[in-house]
Order: structure tokens, then sequence, then C-alpha cells
């Protein structure tokens, strides 16, 4: 799955750094394992600054729970499991209909 990433607001609070992006996915399979994505790129953050995701949602009610993975710098999509209790990461499918919203703190190191 390849993404497509709008920044709709960014900004700064004395040293710190905010940004909301919304991320898109395209019509590609959803890879197994999630998706990276560099927000320091995306939000054009120098070299010292380091992101940190605070929140991220679904824009729509499409059954998916979406979760920042902060070790891989990858996102998660999660579905309810075939058990009925736990969820389940996505293994594949089209995700183009489930546009997604981060906010992003950055701050020097």
């Amino acid at each position: 799955m390849a993404v497509t990433t709008a920044v709709t607001k960014q900004g700064a609070a004395g040293d710190l750094l905010y940004g909301i992006v919304k991320v898109t996915p395209d019509t590609d399979n959803y890879p197994s394992g999630g998706e990276a994505i560099a927000f320091k790129t995306v939000l054009d953050w120098n070299d010292s600054i380091t992101p940190h995701v605070v929140s991220v949602q679904m824009d729509a009610a499409g059954g998916y729970v979406p979760q920042w993975d902060d070790t891989n710098a990858k996102i998660l999509l999660f579905e309810a499991g075939a058990d009925g209790a736990a969820l389940d990461q996505v293994v594949t499918g089209d995700m183009s209909a489930n546009d997604m919203t981060f906010f992003v703190l950055g701050f020097s190191v």
C-alpha cells in the first residue's frame, strides 16, 4: 500500500512543533506488517526534530482500527478477529476508502 499524505495544519508552540496529517491509502493491497511513513519528511522537519505520533483516527467507520508502530515507523491496521474477542492485524486488502488523520508532535533531541 502506498499512501498519499496531506498536511492539513502545522505550526509551533514555543520549541514544540505540531502537524496534522491526512493519510490516504491507494488501491494497492495493504502490506503485511504495516505501511512505513516518514512524518519528518512529510512535515519538512529538519534532522534535529524527532516526530512522535500522539493520535491517529480513521476518518470513517470502516471497521478498521489504526495503530502507529513508533518503533518501526509504520501504520498498522486491525480488524475484528475471527475469535470475536481480540483484534487481528489486517493481512491484505484495498484500504483506499479508509483515510486516517494523524496528530504529530516534534521536538529537538
